[in-house]
């Protein structure tokens, strides 16, 4: 007599349903690991991802306003409004370099997770940064020598391609 034809009608019910409960929670277990990796995943995507293009962003919107106000000093024939706009470049500076240093904290912080190319975009950053840095410093000295065509030619040589590099970037 074969195994299956000598248990019970009851046995024989108890061990397939027992093998259907044992697959569901299998597949249960299976659905909690896939839902716990996914949400692994969306945290890194909402709030590293997320985090580090805000950051990027307000970087960039900071240096467009750097772009705009060093060429309105180099403009402005007023003493008054040259003085404001020195000094809004500096506020704007200093929003610039504490997005920066946000986002170097972060990528510390998420190490582990950077992609080589994320790596040099910090790199590349800080790079152009201190080459558009020192052309800014040299069109305000420029400018405050009377020296508007030279700061014009710096302007447009030097300052424009650093800024560029850390936009394009």
């Amino acid at each position: 007599m074969n195994t299956s034809q000598s248990m019970t009608v009851a046995r024989r019910l108890s061990l397939g349903f027992g093998l259907i409960i044992v697959i569901l929670i299998v597949m249960v277990v299976v659905t909690l690991l896939g839902v716990s990796s996914i949400n692994q995943q969306l945290y890194e995507i909402t709030q590293v991802n997320a985090q580090e293009g805000r950051l990027a962003n307000k970087m960039n919107s900071q240096m467009q306003e750097m772009r705009i106000q060093y060429r309105q000093l180099v403009l402005e024939n007023d003493p008054a409004k040259k003085k404001e706009i020195v000094s809004n470049l500096a506020v704007t500076r200093e929003k610039f370099l504490k997005a920066e240093e946000e986002l170097k904290v972060l990528f510390q912080k998420y190490s582990g997770m950077l992609s080589p190319g994320e790596r040099e975009y910090l790199n590349q950053i800080g790079g152009a940064q201190a080459v558009a840095f020192a052309g800014i410093d040299k069109v305000i000295a420029l400018d405050a020598q009377d020296k508007e065509a030279e700061a014009l030619k710096e302007i447009s040589s030097g300052i424009t391609n650093a800024v560029n590099k850390i936009l394009s970037d």
